[in-house]
């Protein structure tokens, strides 16, 4: 335990705190925005105004701290210019117009870079995102009563709260065992909060959501963190188990669904995203559309292989008949072609193979959470441009890829 927590210490200074307290809000906004719209209506648009909420405190810190704790690389750097010369050429020289407005791409691209190119307190980042979901408590009942209504929780209510379920998942398996007793009976109460929100996810939740909180318990148990030497721990047998798990899983993945459906419903349980997936591929339509959209994206790409249409152009380039693409990394060859693709996906790649040879504790924790929150649902749901939390998860990789190799 002793070589756990000489491991995980992190500054605690206010800066630090301050810093994570901000990253987890900004992560985070989606999950803001759902719980006040679900108290309150009548507050349309104030997503873009928290982003420059946060924007604005981050900058105050930042200036009155004299870049204190700011280490921005050089690859951050690059890549940052690059994405933001693609916002602007898209506006100059584009002939398709660009969904994305210049204060929401840089709050939530720009900003997302800069926000993890400090040192982070995990477990204030953790705690605050497991915090959120508190808000709503007293609002609960109205998401039951719309549960009951729609029989679905919405695929967009459903990401909103993936961020706080991954971090419960997070802590409840990582970190609320060395707690000590008081704060264990504190921490117990936030998890019971936000298993009620995560019950509502798997009985009725989005299947992408479903998949990613799965997806973390896996990594967890399959990429194990090595105590000794940092790093993910593969042992041969455990990389064997993996492979066959693999095989058999592609080869009976629809009866193994199948069967888990049946047994469900035998008990009386419906999960939602299971039950949707079968009927769906019994129906012939386990995408929902989504590879028809593809298909017209990976064909325009072909078109303009190298530089791409443009960023967030797609809604633009269908006639508004699709918002976007549903997966980032088509979406990543339509909008900046084979060049943005290699400036995107090669540093994140390299950051990737060194994190599972010789990452500390603090950065297999955020990394496993920022993934998890973001990429599955990216391959499937969301605007690449418009998911903050995927930009933390590159810029992060790219920061502790440099801050290691250079320790």
């Amino acid at each position: 335990m002793q070589k756990r927590l000489k491991i995980t210490a992190n500054s605690n200074n206010h800066v630090s705190n301050a810093y994570s307290i901000l990253l987890a809000l900004s992560a985070g906004v989606w999950t803001l925005t759902t719980l006040l719209l679900i108290a309150s209506p009548s507050l349309q648009g104030i997503m873009t105004y928290l982003y420059v909420v946060v924007a604005t405190v981050w900058v105050m810190i930042t200036f009155f701290s004299a870049g204190r704790g700011l280490k921005l690389s050089a690859p951050t750097f690059v890549l940052m210019a690059v994405c933001l010369l693609a916002f602007v050429f898209t506006i100059m020289y584009s002939p398709y117009k660009t969904s994305a407005t210049f204060v929401v791409f840089f709050c939530e691209v720009i900003l997302s870079f800069l926000m993890v190119q400090v040192q982070i307190n995990v477990r204030t980042f953790l705690l605050t995102s497991m915090l959120m979901p508190l808000i709503g408590l007293p609002f609960i009942d109205t998401l039951f009563m719309y549960v009951a209504q729609e029989d679905s929780l919405g695929m967009g209510t459903s990401y909103a709260f993936m961020l706080p379920a991954v971090c419960t998942i997070v802590y409840l398996l990582k970190y609320i065992r060395y707690d000590r007793q008081f704060r264990k009976v504190f921490m117990w109460l936030i998890v019971a909060v936000n298993l009620l929100f995560m019950y509502l996810i798997f009985s009725s939740g989005s299947r992408g959501v479903v998949l990613s909180l799965i997806f973390t318990i896996v990594a967890i148990y399959f990429f194990p963190f090595d105590n000794e030497r940092g790093g993910i721990r593969m042992k041969s047998w455990r990389s064997l188990l993996i492979l066959l798990g693999a095989i058999l899983i592609g080869i009976y993945f629809w009866n193994i669904l199948d069967f888990f459906n049946t047994v469900f419903k035998t008990a009386g349980i419906t999960i939602y995203g299971l039950d949707r997936t079968v009927e769906y591929h019994k129906a012939g339509d386990v995408l929902t559309g989504r590879d028809n959209i593809v298909e017209i994206a990976w064909s325009a790409f072909l078109q303009k292989p190298l530089l791409g249409h443009g960023v967030s152009t797609f809604p633009d380039f269908t006639n508004d008949v699709y918002p976007w693409i549903h997966n980032s990394v088509i979406q990543l060859l339509f909008d900046g072609g084979i060049v943005l693709f290699l400036l995107v996906i090669y540093p994140l790649f390299r950051s990737i193979k060194y994190w599972f040879r010789a990452c500390s504790f603090d950065d297999y924790i955020m990394v496993l959470v920022l993934f998890s929150a973001s990429v599955p649902g990216s391959l499937f749901s969301h605007d690449l441009w418009g998911l903050p939390i995927l930009w933390m998860f590159v810029g992060y990789s790219l920061f502790y890829y440099k801050n290691r190799k250079q320790h």
